[in-house]
């Protein structure tokens, strides 16, 4: 089923909504590094296996960004208010082209002559 003016119109209210809490972040990494190398101290080879591993953990949330969240919140209701609208608008159209056509075709069934 396509997705309609409406489904994206939630979804933009969805994110919208979303936009207002935090944004976390977390990565891990791990990793093996091995092979030759030449010792400084030592003037040999060296070789060596050696393990890492990194973490990551981050959080933002913006405090105050001049109301763009507010308005952008206003917006999508609104864009869902339109898609809403525009959804009856298609069924009352559909209503009318459907009694528009029965009220035509009785019309014309009336006006031809029976054998």
């Amino acid at each position: 089923m396509p997705l309609t003016p409406r489904d994206f119109a939630a979804v933009g209210k969805q994110g919208a909504q979303w936009g207002f809490l935090p944004n976390l972040n977390a990565a891990a990494t791990h990793g093996y590094n091995w092979g030759q190398t030449i010792d400084r101290y030592t003037n040999t080879f060296a070789t060596d296996r050696v393990r890492t591993n990194n973490f990551y953990l981050g959080s933002d949330w913006m405090l105050f960004g001049g109301l763009s969240q507010q308005n952008q919140f206003k917006q999508a209701k609104l864009d869902n208010l339109s898609a809403e609208e525009g959804a009856w608008q298609q069924r009352d159209d559909v209503r009318r082209y459907r009694r528009a056509s029965w009220k035509c075709s009785a019309v014309k069934s009336a006006s031809v002559p029976q054998p």
